[in-house]
Parts: structure tokens; C-alpha cells; sequence
């Protein structure tokens, strides 16, 4: 038996009936929360989201291979994801 997700996103596209500007409404099931973004907010949301998804199967992957492969303890793991993501996020700045 499916587990039930504890919150499901609903996206509907919009136009603003004042503007007739595109946007978008995300709506939060289980959290009463919505959020109306702009098409340029909505397109940076898709990529962080994306890009997240990526890290954490990298991360996933890393640590799996740190833990059983060579045989790292989990602080050091700690420690090295740490490190890493603060040397990623500068070489990205």
C-alpha cells in the first residue's frame, strides 16, 4: 500500500485579470499556503528545485561512497559535506 504524501503541490497557470500579466499559483495542500509568482519567480523556483534534487542525489551518492567504500565515519562525512558545499556555494558566488 502508497503512502499518502503529507503535502501535495498544486501549479495552475493565471493571468491577472488587473494586468493581464502571466503568473502562476502554488498552492500547498496540508499547509494552507498559496503563493502567486510571477513567470520569471516561478522559472527561478523550477531551477532551485531541480538543482536541489540534483544535489541530493550527488550528496546521496557521496556519502554512500565515502561510508562504504572507504570506510569513513559518519562525523567526518558530516564534516566533509559541510565543507564542500561551503567551497561549492564560493565557487559559485
Amino acid at each position: 500500500m502508497s503512502k499518502k504524501p503529507k503535502y501535495v503541490f498544486y501549479v495552475q497557470s493565471m493571468v491577472a485579470s488587473k494586468t493581464g500579466e502571466p503568473a502562476v499559483i502554488v498552492t500547498v495542500n496540508g499547509a494552507d499556503f498559496t503563493v502567486n509568482m510571477t513567470i520569471d519567480e516561478a522559472v527561478d523556483l523550477a531551477g532551485n528545485l531541480l538543482n536541489a534534487a540534483a544535489s541530493a542525489q550527488n550528496d546521496a551518492f557521496f556519502v554512500e561512497y565515502l561510508y562504504k567504500k572507504l570506510g569513513v565515519s559518519e562525523q567526518a562525512i558530516a564534516a566533509t559535506l559541510t565543507d564542500f558545499r561551503e567551497w561549492k556555494e564560493g565557487k559559485n558566488a
